[in-house]
């Protein structure tokens, strides 16, 4: 849901992108994962370890997600932070587009 919130928060001014983003939602286009407290620490020591370039929640929830998915790959439009960020075994993901 984080990473919901931060897609929300970049089209809060483009009324047909937010009810395309609704529209995704709706019939599933997305897979929402949920965060269960026992992601807290994680989240909190990653936060912790970049917190000089301040990392947002969402940031460090799709880190999170594709280290516990192993997945390599991360779509997302902020390429200067996820040059930065690594994964526990200090490999970086894979941007796109990138």
């Amino acid at each position: 849901w984080p990473v919901i919130t931060e897609a929300h928060y970049l089209l809060r001014k483009n009324p047909v992108a937010l009810n395309a983003l609704f529209t995704a939602l709706k019939q599933k286009f997305f897979r929402v994962e949920e965060l269960l407290p026992n992601a807290i620490p994680w989240l909190e020591e990653f936060l912790g370890q970049y917190s000089d370039i301040h990392p947002q929640l969402a940031d460090a929830s799709l880190m999170y997600l594709a280290e516990k998915k192993q997945l390599e790959t991360i779509f997302t439009l902020d390429n200067r932070d996820f040059s930065i960020y690594r994964f526990s075994d200090k490999k970086a993901p894979r941007i796109i587009p990138d």
